[in-house]
């Protein structure tokens, strides 16, 4: 969401390039203390560019270094406008473990954005910070089933200064390659543990969500 430093998937400073859906009723009517808000709006704009540093098929593993770039224009959790841009920054590390049938990835990724809110003015920042792994397994040629878990944290501040939250997350992921060129890729993940700085609970639900399901569609060029 843009204008707090909130839950790193697809958070307002991330840029991540995913379809996230959200099981249960909209942000707009949780929070007792926010109003009800019903609407429709252009949420954020992205550029996701990356460069292959390594090549797997002649090094021992591959690496990509991704930038994301992006623009957002709406608080996720008022429905409120704002003017917020930051940057997320990656290095995407994979390595066939089995040829041709198992494929392992670690990605690290740090997010940065600056918010500001146009009904008040006020000025907001946030950072984050991700690791993940995974393992997928192709059952036949361009199809692959797996699994992933990462660990992500919430930060106040550009240079993650001032922790807000952590979250753990674990679940399933699907990838289908239709052509040398298109790709699409679809994960749910669910908040096995977590912990918000100031309250308590298992899980950290002020700045990650409980559910996050991600749809991807991809041409490589």
């Amino acid at each position: 969401p843009v204008g707090r430093p909130r839950r790193p998937d697809c958070p307002w400073w991330s840029g991540r390039p995913c379809t996230n859906f959200q099981p249960g009723p909209p942000r707009g009517g949780g929070p007792p203390d926010l109003p009800s808000r019903t609407s429709g709006t252009l949420d954020s704009a992205f550029l996701d560019t990356r460069y292959r540093l390594l090549n797997r098929r002649s090094a021992p593993f591959g690496l990509t270094l991704r930038v994301v770039p992006f623009v957002s224009r709406v608080d996720e959790l008022t429905g409120q406008g704002v003017s917020g841009y930051g940057t997320r920054i990656g290095l995407l590390a994979d390595r066939e473990i089995v040829p041709g049938k198992l494929i392992g990835a670690i990605n690290v990724e740090y997010g940065f954005a600056t918010a500001r809110q146009l009904a008040s003015g006020a000025v907001e920042r946030g950072s984050g910070l991700e690791v993940s792994g995974a393992l997928a397994y192709q059952v036949q040629p361009g199809l692959f089933f797996g699994g992933e878990v990462r660990y992500a944290r919430a930060y106040e501040g550009l240079r993650l200064e001032r922790l807000s939250g952590e979250a753990v997350y674990l679940g399933p992921t699907i990838y289908h390659a239709f052509s040398d060129r298109t790709w699409a890729s679809l994960a749910w993940s669910y908040q096995v543990s977590g912990r918000a700085v100031g309250e308590l609970g298992p899980r950290d639900l002020a700045n990650f969500e409980r559910h996050q399901f991600r749809l991807r569609i991809g041409y490589s060029f």
